[in-house]
C-alpha cells in the first residue's frame, strides 16, 4: 500500500518521493541534495501518519557532516542503524503515531524509508447497501473484521434511509468499543451509478433513485468522512489491496449474485468512469428479444445470467410442465438442490446462465485483455454446473490468443466480505497513491 502525500509539499520536502510499491509495503524515497532540518516532521495521509524526516541520510559518508549525522540519531533515539563501514547501504526505520507502526527495514544504494501500517492504529466502517437490508462491518487497517452487524430496511425514501444508515453506524461504533478518533471514516458500496468523486448516486434501479447525495447526507449526520462507490469497485479495492490482485497492475473482478457486475484496475488504479457509470457488465445487451431487465432494457446479460434469472428459468419451466406455485424454486439454492437431485431443468436453467456468463467475461477479455480475471460473487456457489459452461463460452467467444496467459480465480463473496469491500474503500482512499511526474523528480537536484 502507498502512503499519499499531502497535497502541498513544503520546498524543503521535495527530496522526498513515492518508491516502488511491494505488497503491503509501501516506500518513501529519500533522495536530492535539498537541506531538511533535522527535527522536520512531515505530516502524510492528511495528519494520520507522521515520518521523522532525517537530512542527508545516504549510502556514503559526506565530509563534514559527522555531527550532523551523530545529532540526527541522537534524535530518534537509535531508531537509525548506521553501519561501521560508511559505504554501506543505510538502514532506517520510520516512528509513526509514536512508535504504532511495525518498522520495516529496507537498504538501497539510494536509502529507501519503507512503510508499513500497523493495522491496529486505526479503524475504518463499510456498508453495503442493498434493496432490503444492510450488512456492515468494523475493521482494521488490512480489513480485516472486528465487528459485524445486519439490519433491515423498510424504506427506500433517500432522507429517512441516510439517517438509518447513520443510525446503524453510530451502532457499529457502539457495540465495537472503537473510540471515534480512531476512526478515519465509513465507506458505503451499492449497486448502481454511484460516483466516487462527489458520493452521489447518479441511478439505482434497485433502490429507485437517481441523483442523491448519499455521502453528503451520511456524513452531515456523523461528522466522519464518507466514502461512496460501487459496490462492485468496491470489493476491487479490497482485492487490489489485500487479495489475489495486490500484485497485478491490470485486473477485472467480476461477481455475480443479485446482479452482474465488474470491477477495473487498469494501470495500477481502480477504474471510475464518469459520473460512476462503469463496469456495467451486467447490462451489455446479449438478446434483444429476452426477458427485462430491472434497469428496464431487454436482454441484458444480469437477465439471462444472474441468480435472479436463473430462478426465474426454473419457474417458468415448472409452470409450463403444470406444477404448482408451492412446488417452484424460490432461490438458487433451491436451484441448485434440484440440480443435484438429477432434475434436468435445473441444470438446464444453471447451464445456460454459465454460457451466457461467460460470454460476457469473453467481452471483457476481449476489449480489456487484462491478466487476470476475479470471478466472485454469492453465484459461484453453484460450482461446475454454472462454471463449466461458463469455461466453455468464454474459450468459445474470446479472441484468438487473448485468453492466452490470462488468471482467472474464482471465489465466493459472502456479506462480510462485501462490508470488507466498503472498508477498503475508506483505506484506498485515505491511503491513495500519490502521481508523481517522474521527470520532475529526476530533475531535483
Amino acid at each position: 500500500m502507498f502512503v499519499a502525500l499531502p497535497q502541498a509539499v513544503p520546498d524543503e520536502y521535495l527530496g522526498i518521493a513515492a518508491g516502488q510499491e511491494l505488497g503491503a509495503v509501501g516506500c518513501l524515497r529519500v533522495g536530492g541534495q535539498r537541506e531538511v532540518e533535522n527535527d522536520a516532521r512531515l505530516v502524510l495521509g492528511e495528519g494520520f501518519l507522521e515520518f521523522l524526516v532525517i537530512s542527508r541520510i545516504y549510502g556514503r559518508q559526506q565530509p563534514g557532516r559527522e555531527e550532523e549525522r551523530s545529532a540526527t540519531v541522537d534524535l530518534v533515539e537509535g531508531l537509525i542503524d548506521l553501519p561501521q563501514d560508511r559505504s554501506e547501504v543505510v538502514s532506517l526505520a520510520v516512528d509513526v503515531l509514536a512508535h504504532d507502526l511495525d518498522p520495516v527495514a529496507v537498504s538501497d544504494l539510494e536509502v529507501l524509508v519503507a512503510v508499513r501500517l500497523n493495522p491496529a492504529a486505526g479503524a475504518v466502517i463499510g456498508l453495503k447497501l442493498m434493496e432490503d437490508r444492510v450488512v456492515g462491518a468494523v475493521t482494521d487497517l488490512e480489513a480485516n473484521v472486528l465487528h459485524y452487524g445486519e439490519w433491515g430496511v423498510t424504506t427506500h425514501e433517500p432522507a429517512t434511509l441516510s439517517n438509518r444508515l447513520a443510525d446503524m453506524i453510530e451502532a457499529l461504533i457502539l457495540e465495537s468499543g472503537i473510540a471515534r478518533p480512531k476512526l478515519l471514516g465509513v465507506g458505503i458500496g451499492l449497486a448502481g451509478a454511484v460516483s466516487s468523486y462527489d458520493g452521489v448516486v447518479y441511478s439505482s434501479p434497485f433502490l429507485g433513485w437517481r441523483d442523491v447525495p448519499l455521502a453528503n447526507l451520511v456524513e452531515e449526520r456523523l461528522g466522519l468522512p464518507v466514502f461512496l462507490d460501487n459496490d462492485v469497485n468496491t470489493l476491487t479495492f479490497a482485492e487490489q489491496l489485500f487479495g489475489p490482485g495486490q500484485h497485478t497492475s491490470d485486473f477485472v473482478v467480476i461477481t455475480v449474485g443479485r446482479g452482474i457486475g465488474m470491477g477495473m484496475v487498469l494501470n495500477d488504479e481502480v477504474y471510475e468512469g464518469v459520473r460512476g457509470g462503469v463496469g456495467e457488465i451486467g447490462h451489455i445487451t446479449l438478446d434483444p428479444a429476452g426477458p427485462r431487465c430491472d434497469c428496464g432494457k431487454t436482454g441484458c446479460l444480469e437477465a439471462l445470467a444472474s441468480d435472479p434469472a436463473v430462478v426465474a428459468y426454473m419457474q417458468d419451466g415448472l409452470r409450463r410442465r403444470g406444477e404448482p406455485e408451492t412446488a417452484l424454486p424460490t432461490s438458487l439454492a433451491d436451484v441448485i438442490h434440484a440440480a443435484e437431485a438429477g432434475d434436468t431443468l435445473a441444470h438446464e436453467a444453471l447451464t445456460r446462465s454459465g454460457w451466457y456468463l461467460g460470454i460476457g467475461i469473453a467481452t471483457a477479455v476481449n476489449i480489456l485483455c487484462p491478466s487476470l480475471i476475479i470471478l466472485s460473487g454469492e453465484g459461484v456457489v453453484a460450482g461446475d454446473y454454472r462454471l463449466k459452461p461458463m469455461f466453455d463460452a468464454l474459450k468459445a467467444h474470446t479472441f484468438n490468443g487473448l485468453l492466452q496467459g490470462v488468471e482467472i480465480v474464482v471465489q465466493r463473496t459472502d456479506d462480510r466480505a462485501w462490508a470488507r469491500g466498503a472498508a477498503s474503500l475508506v483505506i484506498g482512499k485515505v491511503f491513495a497513491s500519490p502521481r508523481l511526474d517522474a521527470e520532475a523528480l529526476e530533475a531535483v537536484p
